[in-house]
């Protein structure tokens, strides 16, 4: 069934510009209801909810779906624990945003399953996990221990992450993943982090400097900011 058919029949909260977020919200807990009476699967409750989402044409509205949906999804987790976890995994791509929104509830026990999430295809799911992780300074030893992964998702959410915790306080760390990074995505994103242009960085005959190269510029910028705040 078309998302369609649930905006424009079901929901009467959400006309343009005139979304009403509490109606919404009442809307939206009946029709989970409504889903639970037909023993339908977390998972494709998920699935149903994104075309909720698709048929909303404002970003607010979209964003209301997901944490509404997230929200009344988690007052289920007693009982349903293991479902969300399996449709973080399964379910379409906001099925899954949806999802690890609805983990998030409950991190000190889900945090595995939610981090799990960096390995995901969709970027619109790797952006909702970057969300969610900005939220946990306690996750601050995941992140450095990501940072070092084989698996560049990883490392691109611990950058991202770390980053947005304070770029100065974790320069060292930045400069030491610069000297062996070897995806030019994230060599982009750490110079961003330091303070270093990555386009066109050439030496003075012309050929691309390398990251221990950038490395050394970056340390050697430090160097300077010391001495001149002394």
């Amino acid at each position: 069934m078309q998302g369609a058919y649930f905006t424009g029949y079901f929901f009467s909260s959400i006309r343009g510009s005139k979304t009403n977020s509490e109606q919404f919200r009442r809307e939206m807990e009946d029709l989970v209801e409504l889903f639970e009476k037909e023993e339908l699967p977390i998972r494709y409750q998920a699935d149903a909810i994104e075309g909720i989402y698709n048929s909303c044409y404002q970003e607010r509205d979209k964003n209301l779906v997901l944490d509404t949906a997230a929200r009344i999804l988690s007052s289920r987790w007693k009982d349903h624990a293991q479902e969300l976890r399996d449709a973080a995994k399964d379910s379409t791509s906001v099925g899954r945003c949806i999802c690890i929104l609805a983990l998030d509830t409950f991190w000190q026990e889900e945090k595995e399953v939610i981090l799990a999430s960096a390995l995901d295809s969709s970027k619109q799911v790797r952006e909702q996990l970057v969300t969610i992780c900005t939220a946990h300074r306690e996750w601050e030893p995941e992140m450095l221990t990501m940072i070092t992964s084989k698996k560049s998702q990883e490392r691109e959410l611990a950058i991202r992450v770390l980053k947005f915790w304070g770029a100065e306080a974790y320069r060292e760390i930045f400069t030491k993943a610069l000297e062996t990074e070897k995806s030019k995505k994230l060599k982009e994103l750490l110079s961003d982090c330091l303070g270093v242009k990555q386009e066109a960085e050439e030496t003075a005959g012309g050929s691309p400097r390398t990251p221990k190269e950038l490395a050394r510029e970056v340390l050697k910028g430090g160097k300077k900011r010391k001495k001149s705040e002394k």
